[in-house]
């Protein structure tokens, strides 16, 4: 290994003579360069502990088939780090010290404000400063500390091309204020955040035949950019829509989009886009969600949209009518509401641009060349029912390959032992649940009483010393929270005598995988069950096999 600070004032290149060259940086520093300066990099491994490539005004630098650990380490649980394991922040006041002080924990991206967002960001391996420009061939860039690459300024580029970004402490690949990016051919996986995040106010960027799986955050996120082609890629098992879309002008086309723990593809907030050819199934949520689009225009065409718990298609009544009916339901007192709807700063703080008088939603336009098939508008599937116990891989979904099967369920398969290695974290609590006769074993002794229930009905509460069977609503965590199986359920019978909170991997999994969504129709999803108490009420028993029909409290 070598330790060393590199400065550069001419066009230079450094080539690792073997494999296994390491280089530790002090920092990537240039003085006295010229507009024009090329540095190029090539067979060198960056090492954990190294300070980011900084690439400024006027320079390019280029790296071929390089390794990259470098960069300075995000929190682990960036942008709502409340100090526990993986804090980062050395800074007189801790990060759970500064969360109490922010009323937000429903952070959805960078483009939030800093009033908003808690824990240290990090820094990634490669980033630019307006008018910098660097080029990525073969390269991998494996937990890098606070993202994998970044162009950020006007007149900055970046071009990324069959490399892998994986495991960074923060995005994988991003751009924003200006800057330019183009990656095709690029295998992005499992980092913390999104895979990638165009915005706030991204340049003219193009995304096409990558994969994109496994992401904590969305598979790819835009947020008030310009425009952007996304194009023949791959994106699935994120932790939350493979595409989220808010603001700009996005080409839609010839995706894969699949297993993603919210939407296919969630439109909001103008977003004016073009959605052809796309294949869109088995995402948690359902297919295709619009939001307020106010006069942003989409068009929906020659795309299948298949196998989902939710809807194909959800369209919201987004109207200032919509709105009062929605808070009044919600139980808000009807003048107030009103009073919100006439005050132009509420509405703003509802996510209304600044520049719009009211609320409203222009149609899209959806043809009829779109192939809708077995998507469930109000219903909840049994666990053996989904297609996950098909002919066809439980995670990447290959169909044409000889398949292994797990050997603890004997249910989920795998076209390879790497794809099960991967999935394990989704398919354990599922495999659990098999392997117990498809029930799940609740102590009641840890639960805690939720006492804001109304009870729906005045039939006779549940007996818990006989164990006769009843019916009990499963609700997930809150409205957009990233997948996390220890988030609290909130279980209830329909006589609100069984009313409480209790945290359990197996139940949360399978509600988010089975489930039906909430009212307001967002992330959030319900599931009944059939239960009953043993042990003079000590333990509560849901059955999973057998689901009642669904309910209508």
């Amino acid at each position: 290994m070598y330790d060393v600070l590199l400065v550069f004032n001419t066009n230079y290149s450094l080539v690792g003579s073997e494999d296994g060259v390491e280089i530790k940086c002090q920092g990537a520093m240039l003085a006295n360069w010229e507009n024009g300066t090329h540095i190029h990099f090539h067979n060198l491994k960056f090492a954990s502990g190294s300070e980011s490539f900084l690439v400024p005004n006027g320079i390019t630098m280029s790296f071929h088939s390089c390794t990259f650990s470098n960069g300075q380490r995000a929190c682990t649980n960036f942008p709502i780090c409340k100090g526990g394991p993986g804090c980062q922040n050395k800074g007189p006041k801790s990060c759970q010290e500064l969360s109490r002080e922010r009323i937000s924990e429903d952070v959805r991206s960078r483009s939030l404000g800093p009033d908003q967002v808690s824990g240290i960001s990090g820094y990634p391996g490669i980033q630019t400063k307006e008018g910098g420009k660097f080029y990525v061939d073969n390269c991998t860039f494996d937990g890098c500390g606070g993202g994998g690459l970044l162009v950020y300024g006007y007149g900055s580029e970046g071009y990324i091309v069959n490399s892998t970004v994986r495991n960074s402490g923060n995005m994988g690949l991003e751009a924003r204020c200006g800057g330019y990016m183009y990656a095709c051919d690029n295998l992005i996986e499992n980092n913390t955040s999104h895979g990638i995040c165009l915005g706030p106010d991204g340049g003219l960027s193009h995304f096409e035949g990558n994969t994109i799986r496994g992401n904590g955050g969305e598979g790819i996120l835009a947020c008030t950019s310009r425009r952007a082609v996304m194009k023949g890629n791959t994106i699935y098992q994120n932790g939350a829509c493979g595409l989220s879309l808010g603001g700009g002008s996005y080409l839609v086309e010839n995706n894969r989009i699949y297993e993603n723990w919210f939407w296919g593809i969630l439109l909001k907030t103008r977003s004016s886009v073009a959605i052809f050819g796309n294949e869109l199934f088995n995402n948690k949520c359902g297919g295709i969600k619009l939001d307020g689009n106010y006069s942003a225009r989409v068009y929906i065409d020659g795309n299948t949209i298949r196998d989902h718990v939710g809807p194909a298609l959800c369209i919201l009544d987004w109207s200032m009518q919509a709105f009062l009916r929605e808070n009044t339901r919600m139980g808000m007192d009807i003048s107030l509401v009103q009073s919100c709807m006439q005050n132009k700063q509420m509405l703003v703080m509802t996510g209304m641009p600044e520049d719009e008088l009211s609320l409203y939603s222009t149609s899209p336009v959806i043809t009829d060349r779109n192939f809708l098939r077995n998507n469930a508008e109000m219903t909840q599937q049994r666990i053996e029912e989904k297609h996950y116990f098909g002919e066809c891989c439980y995670y990447c979904h290959k169909s044409d390959v000889k398949l292994m099967t797990c050997i603890a369920c004997h249910m989920a398969k795998y076209c390879e032992k790497l794809c099960q290695q991967s999935d394990w974290a989704r398919h354990k609590s599922t495999c659990k649940v098999i392997r117990q006769n498809f029930t799940s074993t609740i102590d009641m002794t840890k639960t805690t009483h939720y006492a804001q229930v109304k009870p729906k009905t005045q039939t006779k509460a549940p007996d818990k010393k006989k164990g006769k069977r009843f019916i009990v609503k499963i609700q997930s965590g809150k409205e957009y929270e990233r997948y996390n199986p220890n988030a609290q359920l909130r279980i209830y019978d329909e006589t609100a005598t069984v009313s409480f909170e209790c945290v359990n991997p197996s139940l949360y999994h399978l509600v988010v995988e089975c489930g039906k969504l909430g009212a307001i129709q967002i992330s959030t999803k319900k599931l009944f069950c059939w239960a009953h108490f043993e042990g003079g009420g000590c333990k509560l028993v849901v059955h999973l096999d057998d689901l009642p029909p669904y309910q209508d409290w």
